[in-house]
Formats: structure tokens, sequence, C-alpha cells
């Protein structure tokens, strides 16, 4: 089930989080209430975790941290990621919440962030939890799903027909994201050329 938390943090982990007030805020407030669903998702009551947010100086994201006996999450923007090739998630495999080193680091892809579901039988299927089916969405996947979700926020007439256009198969992805893109920035006369 895609989420549009994780989804609202691709987009602000994409973009510039350090010497950004309000991007920094916005980052903190959806990674803990993300971070809180994916414990959900996980079957962790409140008392299996602890959740953190450390907001750090001005030239840092900071990071929002879920910490369980099991294994400690980390979301951070990353400076060795960049464009569409971020990895701004750390998973390690953990003794106790009082093991701060852990097993050796694991980056994943931020991608992940769109289907929290996904990310949590990630989670399970990598942290000795019982076996589950793991099924991690391509890069076209997230991107089409990405595109969706901000296709649905500036809905006009003719965007519809645009998506509709693309779920058919008779536009690709790429034409697709830029009548989104164009949507987003323009207003709809605009995007008259579409119908």
């Amino acid at each position: 089930m895609k989420n549009q938390g994780g989804i609202q943090l691709i987009e602000l982990l994409s973009g510039q989080l350090s010497y950004q007030y309000e991007a920094k805020e916005q980052f903190h407030r959806i990674g803990k209430s993300y971070f809180r669903d994916l414990a959900k998702r996980l079957s962790l009551s409140k008392s299996d975790f602890r959740l953190s947010s450390n907001k750090a100086g001005i030239a840092v994201s900071g990071e929002i941290t879920l910490h369980t006996d099991k294994f400690y999450l980390q979301l951070s923007q990353s400076y060795v990621s960049y464009g569409n090739n971020r990895h701004d998630i750390l998973l390690r495999t953990v003794k106790d919440r009082s093991d701060y080193a852990g097993g050796p680091n694991c980056h994943l892809p931020t991608v992940l962030l769109a289907d929290a579901d996904n990310l949590a039988r990630y989670i399970e299927h990598h942290i000795d939890f019982p076996p589950a089916n793991t099924t991690v969405p391509s890069e076209e996947q997230v991107r089409s799903d990405l595109a969706h979700a901000r296709a649905n926020e500036v809905l006009t007439p003719e965007l519809e027909v645009v998506r509709d256009q693309y779920e058919y198969g008779d536009i690709d992805l790429e034409d697709f994201e830029a009548a989104v893109a164009l949507a987003k920035n323009s207003n709809p006369v605009q995007l008259s050329f579409f119908a």
C-alpha cells in the first residue's frame, strides 16, 4: 500500500534540508509519523521500540531513528547520495536497545519509503523476523507512483486524460511525468495541448 508520508519524505530528501528550517521541520514531523506507522506494520507495541528525532545543527538534516531490540533504522539526508540514486535509510541489526554499534551498516534506497508495507517486509526478511515475501518496487514503479501522487494533487480534466493515456500504455512514463510537472508549475490552461 502506497504511503503518502513516504512519498513526501522522498521528495523532501531529494531537495535540500540543510539551511532550510521549514523543510527540515517537515522532514522530522513526517519522518516520526512514518516510523510510528512502520512500527505498527511490524507489530511492535510502544514498549518494543524507541523513536527519536535529532535535528542537530543548521548545516545537516538531522536524523530520525527507530531503535528496537533487533534493529536500528535511521533516516537522514546523506551527502554521498544524489538525484534518483539516493540511499538515505540506514538499517543494521542490534542485540538490544542499548546497542548503538550493532552489525554492519546497510544503506537502503530511499525509494523504499514509497511503500511502507514493502519496507516492513524487507525489514522482517532481513532482521530475523519470521520469513516473509519481500518485493522491492522497481525504480520505474516508484517513479510511476510518485507521478500518480503528484498528479492527484493538481488533477485537472486535461491531466486526468493524460493519466488515463499512461495507464492504457498510450504514452510512456517520461511523458506522464512531464505532464504532471507542467501541471504543478503551470495553470490548467497551459495543459490544453494534451486534450
